[in-house]
């Protein structure tokens, strides 16, 4: 199949400057890996099925990275979230998740050797009162 080759073109100073700090900025590396895909276009001239090569996203993850770019700029380069209804877990129930999944129940007051789905529901549900 034959694709139409997308072209960003070089960056001036003052361009490559704000995308550099956007890269650098983020925390979130789907975003990261996004700036870096426009980066690579710009900096090197590689066609998008090169650049999705190089970065382990597919031809069409690419090719639609570099279409939001030209189109709305750096703002539309970010990952969006995903459609549909927003999370219930807080970020606090998540990391008291993370932190005692891999303990003994014990060591948190629960009396149990092992986890249930149950006991870990209940203890999160106390905890985090979620």
């Amino acid at each position: 199949m034959q694709f139409k080759p997308i072209v960003i073109g070089s960056f001036d100073p003052e361009a490559r400057a704000a995308l550099l700090g956007r890269f650098n900025q983020t925390n979130d590396a789907e975003t990261r890996l996004r700036y870096q895909v426009i980066w690579i276009s710009s900096e090197q001239g590689l066609r998008s099925s090169e650049i999705a090569a190089l970065v382990l996203r597919s031809h069409d993850t690419v090719l639609r990275i570099l279409k939001r770019f030209l189109a709305a700029g750096l703002d539309a380069v970010p990952r969006r979230r995903p459609p549909g209804r927003p999370r219930k877990v807080t970020p606090e129930w998540e990391a008291e998740l993370a932190r005692v999944v891999e303990l003994d129940p014990r060591t948190v007051g629960v009396k149990s050797a092992n986890w249930t789905l149950q006991l870990l529901t209940d203890y999160l549900k106390e905890r985090t009162q979620f």
